[in-house]
């Protein structure tokens, strides 16, 4: 596992790293540690990076512009920001950003970022079909088989009930939308009130509805869940 440090600035990238090594060494985990001062040579490698430690300002460069290059390009390197520039909490949202620490407060707080970033990357997450949960965007029924929507656009038949997925799934970021859906907060980029009151959810380009039995439970967990992401950034 490659886990790369990117910050213009010597002497805090050396002490990211540093504190990469102690995580390594108290845990017992194995990973590479890579260093970068600029946004080219990072982009070079990124096909390579599995956990990216990424500051938001890198010279005339910025972390955002890098963000937006893995998710466009359907990149699985998880991004955690290390950064003091709080003005830009809101830009650094996305799909494969896990969190935002304060260079400040790396020593107390890289470590459990770190830690849940390798659980992922290792595959200790629970999966479906061979999918991590994490990179299914949703579920959606289909007869007597449920069809799992993946964060790269496939769909894999799935031999369980909507019901048995949704108990399998309300441990995780998931929740029922719909008799025909499950969702995925983490997808979810916006919920929308059209006509009548009628609400649906927008992930990517699309809109899934979300029906009057669901609405209240929904809405309250996609709150909480934003409330969770938001603490940890």
């Amino acid at each position: 596992m490659n886990i790369a440090v990117c910050d213009d600035i010597k002497l805090v990238r050396q002490g990211i790293v540093a504190e990469c090594e102690r995580i390594r060494e108290s845990s017992g985990r194995d990973f590479n540690i890579l260093e970068y001062d600029n946004i080219q040579n990072l982009k070079r490698d990124i096909g390579d990076i599995d956990i990216l430690l990424l500051d938001i300002e890198i010279g005339e460069d910025s972390g955002i512009d890098v963000k937006d290059y893995i998710e466009e390009n359907r990149l699985d390197t998880i991004i955690i920001f290390v950064t003091g520039y709080d003005s830009y909490v809101k830009e650094s949202f996305g799909i494969n950003v896990l969190g935002f620490i304060d260079k400040s407060e790396v020593g107390e707080k890289l470590s459990s970022y770190l830690t849940r970033a390798i659980e992922i990357k290792t595959g200790s997450n629970f999966t479906i079909e061979g999918l991590n949960i994490r990179n299914i965007k949703y579920v959606q029924s289909d007869g007597a088989y449920v069809r799992l929507i993946s964060e790269d656009s496939r769909e894999i038949l799935h031999r369980e009930s909507m019901n048995e997925m949704e108990e399998v799934l309300k441990e995780y970021d998931f929740c029922r939308a719909h008799r025909c859906y499950v969702i995925n907060f983490r997808y979810v980029k916006k919920i929308i009130t059209v006509g009548h009151g009628k609400r649906y959810v927008v992930i990517d380009d699309k809109r899934l509805k979300v029906s009057d039995k669901y609405v209240f439970k929904f809405i309250d967990r996609y709150k909480q869940y934003c409330i969770k992401e938001l603490n940890n950034v």
